[in-house]
């Protein structure tokens, strides 16, 4: 399986004025629809998967929602088992899993900057720097001439 494509279709932000107290955000990814595509420059069976992300800011503060499609190519039995497992509405593990990070991972980028762009609270916790005690160990001596290197770490 390649994903050859990501197009987004639809971006829709909608904030709405009220309090921002005690917002409950939450986000979620649906797939739509799984359909059998062509493209122009291979001869390899292409498939279309549609996606729907949003975030909620409830009690109806605002809304992200992110449309779109991507593009799989896969040799023509792959394609058949995804099509025949479509019918039931589920797909081979296999390949669920990176679909939905790889979508799960655009979207989210896109949704942050929006979020960011229109003061909204981050729906996704942003790692942050912290200030440990750094605890001072005793260095070996070194037999060259080279100056003993000191490093900070930092965890996120």
């Amino acid at each position: 399986m390649k994903i050859i494509g990501f197009l987004i279709k639809k971006i829709l932000v909608d904030v709405k004025e009220g309090k921002r107290d005690n917002l409950d955000v939450k986000s979620n990814l649906n797939l739509d629809d799984v359909k059998e595509g062509k493209v122009a420059l291979t001869k390899q069976p292409s498939i279309l998967i549609n996606f729907n992300f949003f975030v909620d800011y409830s009690p109806d503060i605002a809304r992200i929602e992110i449309k779109g499609h991507l593009i799989l190519l896969d040799d023509e039995n792959k394609k058949e088992e995804i099509m025949t497992l479509w019918k039931q509405r589920q797909l081979p593990e296999e390949i669920k899993l990176p679909i939905l990070n790889y979508i799960l991972e655009k979207c989210n980028v896109k949704a942050l900057q929006f979020e960011e762009e229109l003061g909204l609270p981050l729906h996704l916790p942003l790692p942050k720097i912290s200030q440990q005690k750094l605890k001072t160990q005793p260095q070996k001596e070194e037999k060259s001439d080279s100056k003993s290197k000191k490093s900070t770490s930092y965890t996120g």
